[in-house]
């Protein structure tokens, strides 16, 4: 290109075929989609072409005040007035969009809205209408997300079950309600409901007439007792979150079936039965809640031998877990409070997490590394030792996360200290959540947690102006090479095994570049809440 036809303020972009600007516009966010119409007369007409319509209150209303649908928020009769005349303006522009581009004649490749609804009746008619015309411009993606509470819920005209050109149909705040017609999504292969109230034989309408279905969600969804998918070919993915305590049943014989996740509510009072024995592919499976027993658990993971990946989650009815595959790759235990011990013989295993407090007993482990937390009730005396003895035997640990309590009580550790395996185990990082200042008995937790084991690397995870003050000490502590400090022990403390460290540097809060500090005190004034990184290098 010569030098003339780069500077002469031609706007060749506006040159472009139609369809490679409209590829270029599906890249842009809601806000700057809707400012290129002002670039120029044909650029406004290109956007009137354009055939994505997404529509989203939040990039259209001039509303600063917080508006929760359904919360016990009040926000007086002004407030009130002010949002539902913003949201009649947002109606208008939407029905001005949709029937010009309808006139157009042109397919629809995708429709979405998300508004907060006060009078669901009041304005379901003129949702019935645009999705009537979506349907007959042959939408592919249609997403709805109806911002109201459980007794308001918007129920979804019945001309969207005759859409024979969806692909994906996202859901949210609707009702289903439930039809005698076929349902004709031939074509559709995602299907995500959320916060839909649905029966049970919608349910079954939905898993058994859509057979080109490969991702499958039911997130918070309530109306059925019984989730049942007795076959399908195509199926990939299928989550359910039952947000009430009323599912009874989930049996799902699915072959195909690669991702499984099953998710149960904190209040959860009565056990559910889950066959799921018909999905012998499963590569991924997520439990969360439910109430499972230790002998129905492990029945229940050992029939996947091709499984690679575990996640049990809030599991607080299991004890003792057992864990036997040649496939699984990671395993996950977070927050599973009674669990006493866990026993793994997985030789391929890759990684291991765990978060929970107490840490349990022991099992033999393959090497991998792991990564063990206690949660933030901090540690007592016993789980001192349950740690050490935690690390003598499991896996490689790639990281143990400490939170240490703020209301903790001093304790002596003696007696857990001549029980303590003389050595310590090498670790690759001690992260350390600390909400406190630094006290007297901070002294006696450092001693006592690099006496568990000796990380290569140390962090310290901070959030106010108050925990810097821990950071100030811990650079101390470390600096100190007193040689009297642990003459009235048997066994030396840390302090002759460290030979020496550093700062590695600042990592701020949801960042992940590092920031070089040359000099600690000089900086930790300055420096906002983050993660500091200390380097520990230790005698072999």
């Amino acid at each position: 290109m010569d030098e003339k036809s780069t500077t002469d303020g031609v706007d060749r972009i506006s040159d472009l075929p139609p369809f490679i600007i409209h590829h270029i516009l599906s890249n842009l966010a809601a806000k700057e989609l809707a400012r290129t119409s002002v670039l120029s007369k044909r650029w406004k007409n290109l956007r009137a072409s354009f055939p994505i319509l997404d529509f989203h209150q939040n990039y259209f209303l001039n509303f600063d005040e917080k508006y929760l649908v359904g919360n016990e928020l009040e926000l007086g009769l002004e407030s009130n007035e002010k949002f539902g005349g913003c949201i009649e303006n947002f109606m208008r522009f939407i029905d001005v969009t949709v029937l010009r581009f309808c006139k157009l004649n042109f397919c629809m490749k995708r429709f979405g809205i998300t508004v907060s609804f006060v009078d669901v009746e009041g304005l379901s008619s003129s949702l019935d209408k645009w999705i009537g015309l979506a349907v007959e411009n042959d939408v592919k993606e249609l997403d709805l997300s109806i911002l109201t509470d459980q007794t308001k819920l918007y129920t979804l005209p019945q001309i969207v079950f005759s859409a024979r050109s969806l692909t994906s149909l996202k859901l949210g705040g609707c009702k289903l309600e439930q039809t005698s017609d076929s349902i004709r999504f031939r074509y559709l292969k995602k299907l995500i409901l959320q916060w839909v109230h649905i029966n049970e034989h919608m349910v079954h309408k939905l898993t058994s007439e859509c057979p080109l279905v490969e991702e499958l969600s039911f997130d918070s969804c309530w109306g059925f007792k019984c989730f049942c998918i007795p076959k399908h070919r195509n199926l990939l993915s299928l989550s359910i979150y039952a947000s009430l305590d009323e599912l009874e049943s989930v049996e799902i014989v699915v072959p195909s079936l690669r991702h499984l996740s099953i998710a149960f509510p904190e209040q959860l009072t009565r056990p559910c039965v889950i066959n799921i024995a018909g999905c012998q592919q499963l590569r991924d499976l997520h439990f969360m809640g439910g109430i499972f027993k230790d002998l129905e658990f492990n029945h229940l993971v050992s029939k996947f031998a091709l499984l690679e990946n575990l996640r049990v989650d809030r599991c607080h009815f299991l004890e003792r877990v057992k864990v036997s595959s040649t496939r699984l790759q990671n395993l996950s235990f977070r927050t599973c409070g009674n669990l006493k011990a866990i026993d793994v013989s997985t030789p391929n295993l890759l990684s291991f997490y765990y978060v929970n407090h107490p840490v349990p007993m022991p099992a033999i482990f393959s090497p991998c590394p792991g990564v063990v937390a206690t949660d933030k009730r901090g540690i007592d005396p016993y789980c001192y030792y349950k740690i050490k003895a935690f690390l003598g035997v499991a896996c490689p640990i790639k990281n143990l996360i400490i939170y240490v309590s703020p209301k903790r009580n001093s304790f002596n550790l003696d007696d857990y200290r001549r029980t303590l395996p003389s050595l310590s185990r090498e670790i690759g990082n001690l992260s350390l959540h600390s909400s406190i200042s630094p006290s007297v008995d901070d002294s006696a937790l450092l001693n006592d947690l690099l006496r568990i084991c000796y990380p290569r690397n140390l962090s310290v995870v901070t959030r106010n102006e108050g925990q810097k003050k821990f950071v100030e000490w811990l650079y101390a502590q470390l600096a100190n090479r007193d040689e009297n400090c642990c003459n009235s022990q048997r066994r030396k403390c840390w302090r002759h095994f460290l030979k020496d460290f550093k700062v590695e540097g600042f990592l701020m809060l949801e960042d992940d570049k590092p920031i070089h500090i040359d000099n600690l005190m000089d900086s930790l004034p300055l420096l906002p809440p983050g993660t500091y990184r200390f380097r520990l290098i230790w005698h072999r």
